[in-house]
């Protein structure tokens, strides 16, 4: 599915604070877009709940809906515009430091356990 597509009809996004918010508007943008969200939140559980009652289409990163989409409450859909497809999160610290514990276990915990962060391919 393109962005051109998605964006004729209802769509909820998460606030301008959100950097897939600035992402998608950049997108939009690139492409001659305007993004008219029908409701703007900081929400992503909402956002899901509105997906899951039809009312429109939104954007989040894949790990916030796995429960959801594996229920079959709703489906992920992949986006066929570039900008959108490779988008990566990273996690950083400053170079040779030595990391707290709680950081150490923060990162082999999304390392194992998100889905976002393992490979199906």
């Amino acid at each position: 599915m393109r962005l051109i597509e998605v964006l004729r009809g209802p769509v909820e996004l998460l606030d301008q604070r959100h950097g897939i918010r600035a992402l998608l508007t950049q997108a939009a943008s690139d492409q001659g877009l305007v993004v008219q969200p029908l409701v703007e939140t900081a929400s992503i559980a909402l956002l899901i709940r509105y997906v899951a009652a039809g009312i429109g289409a939104t954007f989040l990163p894949r790990f916030a809906a796995t429960a959801q989409a594996a229920r079959g409450d709703l489906a992920v859909v992949e986006l066929e515009d570039e900008t959108l497809r490779y988008v990566s999160a990273h996690l950083m610290v400053r170079a040779r430091r030595r990391l707290p514990k709680s950081v150490v276990m923060t990162a082999n915990f999304l390392a194992k356990r998100m889905q976002a962060f393992t490979s199906d391919e």
